[in-house]
């Protein structure tokens, strides 16, 4: 099954869980409560109610077992568990329309993947010629229409609008046959088996040559660019107004030296990293680099308000997640322990020249440290 959608990410995508308390409570079950899982242990912390996890959980339930129906073969093991070990959060779920719900989808489906093959896929508005004379809405059109923006496949579609994976097909494939929006085949993502970002290892269209290993002597050429040389020609401050912007020119590093041989890379990645965390998209890429100065002027210009938190956590773990899979593109090119060596290098430089304007008590290396794995 397509594991995209953890039950975290549901919960942040209906607008029910910030993203802050959910990392909050990830480090928490991972450091202290792992044997619990993660709907307890919001619930326990009075992060949601016990009705609202039951219902993203039905929801969560719903959709896989509808999955199911896609499936024309496959093996399956049953296992009778007592109901005092499922813990607290019991979901009761009427088998029989749930069963005719599934059928009835899967006839649907049929016509649907017709049409829509992949959730890499792009849609885009229709131009006002190509559109029927009017066109009348449903307040469900109008929640995935408002996401439909010539940039995002489906799955960003799907994860923006908040609502099941049906829901937002059926829908896209309504508006297309009614001339509302279009599919560019140009456009389309292809999917590839390359190492990709935030534990989705199939989802990137890299080119080979970018990530293929290189010899002794261009590992020490790419490292010592990364690194940036002598350290008494590194001496220029660096000036940002919030972390965004210190995290951004960490990715920036890492890409224009893997992104050397491919000027699309940067690119691409982010796009990923938009799938997962749309409200992100403030920051834009050319070429090799990414560039964070109006996501900083609109985080610099109002108070840390609801949405604006909102913004800076999606971006910083986007930005994270990108770094992560960089990373890990350079331990391919040139080995773990070099590899390290060269970043733990990078994250000390940029600490000691680093000069915030918001939030000057953030620590680069402290933030990227646990997550690349690096050691002292």
């Amino acid at each position: 099954l397509d594991r995209q959608r953890r039950l975290g990410d549901l919960l942040i995508h209906r607008g029910i869980l910030k993203r802050s308390d959910l990392t909050k409570v990830l480090n928490l079950q991972r450091t202290a409560e792992p044997n619990k899982k993660l709907g307890q242990l919001l619930v326990e912390h009075d992060f949601i109610r016990e009705t609202q996890i039951r219902e993203v959980l039905r929801i969560q339930l719903e959709e896989e077992i509808w999955n199911l129906f896609g499936l024309e073969e496959g093996e399956f093991r049953f296992e009778q568990i007592l109901e005092k070990d499922l813990g607290d959060l019991i979901v009761e779920i009427d088998i029989d329309p749930l069963l005719l719900e599934g059928t009835r989808r899967q006839d649907e489906w049929r016509n649907i993947v017709r049409v829509l093959p992949s959730d890499r896929i792009i849609p885009a508005i229709s131009p006002p010629e190509s559109r029927e004379a009017q066109n009348r809405f449903s307040p469900l059109q109008w929640k995935v229409l408002s996401q439909v923006n010539g940039r995002f496949p489906i799955r960003a579609i799907i994860n923006r609008a908040g609502l099941g994976r049906f829901e937002v097909y059926q829908t896209l494939y309504d508006l297309i046959q009614s001339g509302v929006i279009y599919i560019r085949k140009e456009d389309q993502i292809v999917k590839t088996t390359t190492p990709g970002l935030s534990g989705n290892d199939d989802i990137l269209d890299v080119n080979r040559e970018a990530l293929a290993p290189v010899t002794p002597k261009g590992v020490s050429g790419l490292l010592s660019r990364l690194t940036g040389g002598r350290r008494e020609d590194r001496q220029e401050k660096l000036k940002f107004q919030t972390p965004i912007g210190l995290v951004t020119a960490f990715n920036n590093r890492l890409l224009e030296q893997l992104g050397s041989t491919d000027p699309g890379l940067g690119a691409r990645l982010w796009m990923e990293m938009l799938i997962s965390f749309p409200k992100a998209d403030l920051i834009t890429v050319k070429g090799t680099r990414l560039y964070s100065d109006q996501l900083e002027e609109f985080l610099a210009a109002f108070e840390m308000t609801d949405a604006v938190t909102d913004v800076f956590e999606d971006t910083m773990e986007a930005l994270v997640g990108l770094a992560d899979g960089l990373f890990r593109m350079l331990v391919q090119r040139a080995g773990e322990k070099s590899a390290s060596k060269a970043v733990r290098e990078v994250l000390e430089d940029m600490a000691e020249r680093c000069k915030l304007t918001f939030v000057p008590d953030f620590r680069l290396d402290e933030r990227l440290r646990p997550v690349l794995k690096l050691g002292n």
